[in-house]
């Protein structure tokens, strides 16, 4: 059972734009994906490499 807390966990890392992704299930379309552009995983992008364009 839950004690009721919230927990956060926040990292911070400087990379290029081209090398990151967050992944985001049954969400509206917000932070990165509101900010860049958004790729849906389907066909030809079901890996992050795919994705990512590499």
């Amino acid at each position: 059972m839950g004690t009721g807390d919230v927990r956060i966990w926040h990292e911070t890392y400087h990379i290029s734009v081209k090398d990151q992704e967050t992944v985001h299930t049954d969400m509206p379309v917000f932070g990165l994906a509101a900010a860049t552009r958004r790729v849906a995983v389907g066909h030809g992008t079901g890996t992050a490499r795919q994705r990512l364009g590499r």
